[in-house]
């Protein structure tokens, strides 16, 4: 699988929330305030949505690095 794949992949299993957060801040680079926004969120909630999302990529993309190099790291 490709990394692209592999990022889509992981970013398909996030919430819609999640998902919606990390796009807006991560791809679309608005600041925390301005995802809060645009979603109709409170600042909190979206930072919440953020490190949850963070953590899930995290540790699906860690396992599928970890999976193509055999378990080493």
């Amino acid at each position: 699988m490709s990394v692209q794949a592999d990022i889509a992949a992981a970013l398909a299993s996030l919430s819609p929330q999640q998902r919606a957060c990390d796009v807006l801040r991560c791809f679309d680079d608005l600041t925390l305030a301005q995802v809060a926004a645009r979603l109709g969120l409170a600042d909190g909630t979206v930072k919440r949505h953020l490190a949850d999302a963070t953590n899930r990529l995290r540790g699906l993309l860690a396992d599928d690095e970890s999976a193509m190099d055999g378990g080493r790291s």
